[in-house]
């Protein structure tokens, strides 16, 4: 069941709320739970058999509580509508983000590659700068030690 409320509108002619002779809404109460329905609302105008009640009085004052249920529903449906409202436009935000710090990321790790592929090229080339200077001391002058501030110009 996709209800969300029961609402049961009735009168009554005695006084019957919360005691056990209130059989109808208990039993309807019953069913929501069996159904899943969460919310149970009674709206009863009782003691409209009693000669001593303005009937009339106990009928508007059954009205003016079923006015303020619907405007209680009104100002729900309102929240709920603003509350989807603003999750929908957090997860667009969040959505924004994420693709913001993906991008920073990426450019981070790209720049971070290109400074190590480069880094490596210049260690590459000092090996090889070393390596050649090694040899051809080797063969000129076994005495003399390897300069690195010479190598860089």
């Amino acid at each position: 069941c996709r209800a969300e409320k029961l609402l049961l509108i009735t009168t009554r002619g005695g006084y019957y709320a919360g005691t056990p002779l209130e059989m109808g809404a208990r039993q309807l109460e019953a069913l929501c739970v069996m159904y899943g329905i969460p919310q149970f609302l009674c709206l009863d105008a009782e003691g409209l058999d009693d000669v001593r009640n303005d009937k009339e009085a106990l009928l508007r004052q059954a009205e003016e509580r079923a006015k303020q249920i619907l405007a209680e529903d009104e100002l729900l449906a309102q929240a709920k509508q603003r509350g989807n409202e603003i999750l929908r436009q957090a997860e667009e935000r969040s959505r924004e983000l994420r693709r913001a710090a993906n991008e920073y990321c990426e450019d981070a790790l790209r720049r971070t590659e290109e400074a190590v592929a480069e880094a490596h090229d210049e260690i590459k080339k000092s090996r090889m700068r070393f390596r050649a200077a090694a040899s051809g001391a080797a063969s000129s002058s076994a005495g003399r030690a390897y300069d690195a501030a010479a190598d860089q110009s």
